[in-house]
């Protein structure tokens, strides 16, 4: 999979070629600065993109520094939230806060290996539950929420040689493949030939 017809794919620039463009969300192009490819496997075993840091002249460091933490065991920054206006993923509530749009978490939910009971109190937490081993987190999308945009970054977009480069200029139809190491990205002429 590797274009969109959906409403962000003028922003995230992936569209087909037969994408209808007339219904697309309007969002700063701005935040493409702030977007990168990333990964978490509570929430997909995919890449995707997010939003990971705050414009550099927020009035926050505080909550810049949220927005950015890295390596963290509080278990609230790491889960992501939807932005409800531009239905990007933003790397946290914070994220989603210095760029002012407002947005819903995903659903943390644990899952545990085995079936058997945790014997818990009232001060047990997410964090001791999660510590014993044969239990992990999973967030789930928020309800009504778009689809996370997921991206691929091992996309080769340039043909090997310069007699393909002319077959690719002169197309219009696009294909992506998979070869186990990376994806590629063929013109459909050059499928044609071969």
């Amino acid at each position: 999979m590797g274009c969109f017809c959906d409403d962000l794919c003028t922003f995230f620039d992936d569209c087909c070629v037969d994408a209808d463009k007339s219904f697309q969300k309007k969002i700063n192009r701005s935040l493409h600065d702030y977007i990168n490819c990333t990964y978490d496997c509570k929430v997909s075993a995919r890449k995707f993109y997010a939003v990971v840091d705050c414009p550099r002249d927020y009035g926050s460091q505080y909550i810049a520094d949220l927005c950015s933490v890295t390596n963290t065991t509080d278990l609230f920054l790491q889960i992501p939230a939807m932005g409800r206006e531009s239905g990007l993923m933003y790397k946290n509530v914070f994220c989603a806060q210095c760029h002012a749009e407002e947005s819903d978490l995903w659903q943390p939910r644990v899952k545990c290996v085995d079936h058997k009971p945790i014997e818990m109190n009232e001060t047990f937490t997410m964090t001791d539950i999660l510590a014993n081993g044969n239990c992990f987190l999973q967030l789930l999308p928020p309800p009504n929420a778009s689809d996370f945009r997921p991206c691929f970054e091992d996309i080769i977009s340039t043909c090997p040689d310069v007699e393909m480069e002319e077959q690719c200029s002169h197309t219009s139809g696009y294909k992506i493949l998979w070869d186990s190491i990376h994806f590629r990205y063929f013109l459909t002429s050059i499928l044609a030939v071969a």
